[in-house]
């Protein structure tokens, strides 16, 4: 909704709806994490990329796994989170507009190292996020405080 509502303010409704059908279509189970990893399906990539991160989480910032999991927080809710917002709020109108074009045109090529590099654009922003925000997420005492952070 915070992407969507970006989208309605820098734009038309009816763009922003075509964008949004564009974007969907070529990518339709991007934001499904039921669909299993072991289908190898082109379109549940975003799976792939997700237990990737994961582990990098786990790799890099054993402390904030640790605290995720003592909190009961998933990892995927702090990427979901971290790309909206990093999506939607941080940007000038047409960077914005430049990174969301940059998504859509390499999930439309048929080459799969650029439909890689668009999910990295979706999942890189939360790493970065996890990073800077490492010390208030460990001082945390809750998962709201966590996601607040």
């Amino acid at each position: 909704m915070k992407v969507v509502h970006r989208f309605i303010n820098l734009m038309s409704i009816e763009d922003a709806f075509w964008i949004l059908v564009g974007f969907i279509r070529s990518y339709p189970r991007l934001w499904c994490l039921q669909e299993s990893s072991m289908l190898n399906d082109a379109k549940s990539n975003f799976r792939f990329e997700l237990t990737s991160i994961k582990a990098i989480v786990e790799a890099k910032f054993p402390k904030v796994s640790q605290k995720l999991y003592q909190t009961g927080l998933s990892v995927e809710s702090l990427v979901y989170d971290s790309m909206t917002s990093l999506y939607s709020n941080y940007f000038h109108s047409s960077t914005l507009l430049r990174i969301w074009d940059q998504m859509i045109f390499f999930f439309n090529t048929t080459d799969a190292s650029s439909k890689r590099r668009g999910i990295w654009l979706i999942l890189a922003p939360a790493l970065l996020i996890i990073k800077e925000k490492e010390q208030e997420i460990l001082g945390a005492k809750t998962a709201k405080e966590i996601i607040s952070a």
